[in-house]
């Protein structure tokens, strides 16, 4: 209980300060975002937004009172009005989110099985080196946009197996017939580029704790035992390196969610990463707010389900 009790007020804390955050952040950089908007489209069609747009973020009072407004708003799953989308926040982050989840959970679930395997593999082979995994570590080097930009001119403008941007085809809807399929066609790349970025980082990691875990004395002991090596993989090895596995994902899972805005922006990918480039574009500074408030509470999300999962597995 003390250690719930403490995760929460912890948790709690880092909540305050991402809300604080996402709302001085925009307020510190230069100019007012009242002065992005374009006149001539005020005064033909949008006459009814600046004063939405007022009403919603009262710029004319104190900021102690706006951070209250604000508090008030997000209460209300309000995220406030979009200059650019002329639409609410939430509505277009809800659009993009699923997208991006879809495409981070899916490279998440393949590059873990794929790099805790690999790794383990690796590391229980006798005289197992390091060299063993340098193709890819050299992988892992690559910035995950150069390795974006790199598979889609070899197989969307060269090869032309996989189409070069968007998540679906033009035309198609999701009433459309075959448009799950289409869907899935069309996230062959991003999914590729995701995971191929990810995989080696858990494999060695997933490896060098194999190797150490391999040469301590209660495995040496199992070993002389003459227990057999699927008991001693399964409850002497990865149950005692799944503890910093699950670390090793919390961190991972929030970097891949990052990687995805990068690998979105580069295959035009109708997700956070590309709502944040015509956010970033065009200074949509409300937009911007509600794109870091949503990612950092993602991030804390993800990260309390790991620490919560790691504490429940050290409690057996």
């Amino acid at each position: 209980m003390k250690r719930g009790g403490k995760m929460v007020r912890t948790y709690g804390l880092y909540l305050v300060l991402i809300l604080c955050i996402s709302f001085f952040l925009p307020r510190f950089l230069p100019g007012s975002p009242l002065s992005v908007l374009d006149e001539a489209t005020a005064s033909q069609n949008m006459e009814a937004f600046p004063d939405t747009f007022r009403e919603y973020y009262a710029p004319e009072k104190p900021e102690a009172v706006q951070f209250l407004l604000y508090l008030k708003h997000l209460l209300c799953g309000d995220l406030g009005y979009s200059l650019t989308g002329k639409r609410k926040v939430a509505d277009m982050i809800g659009e993009s989110l699923g997208y991006s989840l879809l495409l981070a959970g899916l490279a998440m679930t393949v590059s873990t099985c794929i790099g805790v395997w690999y790794g383990m593999r690796a590391g229980l082979k006798e005289g197992s080196s390091p060299v063993r995994l340098f193709p890819l570590i050299l992988l892992q080097a690559v910035p995950v946009f150069l390795l974006a930009e790199s598979l889609r001119l070899l197989f969307s403008y060269r090869l032309s197996w996989f189409p070069p941007r968007g998540a679906y085809s033009v035309g198609m809807y999701p009433s459309s017939e075959g448009f799950l399929l289409d869907v899935l066609y069309h996230m062959v790349l991003p999914l590729t580029v995701m995971i191929l970025s990810e995989i080696p980082g858990i494999a060695v990691f997933t490896y060098n704790s194999t190797v150490r875990i391999k040469k301590q004395q209660f495995v040496r002991m199992a070993v002389y035992l003459n227990l057999t090596q699927n008991i001693i993989e399964k409850k002497y090895i990865f149950r005692n390196i799944l503890p910093e596995i699950l670390g090793k994902l919390s961190i991972q899972s929030i970097s891949c969610v990052a990687g995805t805005m990068f690998v979105e922006a580069v295959f035009a990918y109708p997700g956070i990463g590309m709502l944040l480039r015509t956010a970033t574009a065009n200074r949509d500074y409300p937009l911007m707010q509600g794109i870091l408030l949503t990612v950092c509470t993602l991030a804390l999300v993800i990260n309390a389900i790991f620490e919560f999962l790691i504490q429940q597995i050290s409690r057996r």
